[in-house]
């Protein structure tokens, strides 16, 4: 194995650590989040949210994103490694997020559970089984991993 893709490969480990942690931060914030409003951790998805509270889901939700996109930054090289490594840790972020719903609530109950993946910009827009996010994540996870190990030398001049 080639030293660039070792380093890679430890690069893509310390990605998955970290975003592993953030999908268990946001599940435990969706936890909390569902007992304040419904005195109960057990009803998920998360129900109507009174407007403040929508606000506060909408700006936590940009914040994450924000967070994603500044670690990728850190460490990316390249616009597109930047990139990469923006939507494996998103992808890695997401599943981990149902992974921990579901050994916290027992939620999702399947992967045909329906649920409000985004809030930004309205609710409406962001309905879908739980399978339709983890299928684009594991896709999203795979592609960005063979881009980021093989590295086409066209890929990453940008």
């Amino acid at each position: 194995m080639k030293n660039s893709s070792r380093s890679i490969i430890i690069t893509l480990v310390i990605i998955t650590l970290f975003a592993i942690a953030m999908g268990y931060f946001e599940g435990t914030v969706v936890y909390y989040l569902n007992i304040a409003i419904s005195q109960s951790p057990n009803i998920l998805p998360l129900g109507p949210l009174p407007p403040q509270l929508l606000r506060v889901e909408q700006a936590r939700e940009a914040a994450t994103i924000i967070m994603l996109v500044t670690f990728a930054f850190l460490i990316g090289k390249s616009k597109i490694e930047k990139l990469l490594i923006f939507l494996y840790t998103f992808a890695v972020w997401d599943i981990f997020y149902y992974i921990s719903l579901h050994f916290m609530v027992g939620w999702p109950t399947s992967l045909m559970a329906i649920d409000v993946l985004f809030l930004i910009p309205a609710r409406e827009f962001w309905i879908a089984p739980v399978y339709v996010p983890i299928f684009i994540s594991m896709i999203t996870i795979v592609i960005a991993t063979i881009l980021l190990i093989r590295r086409p030398k066209k890929l990453f001049k940008l």
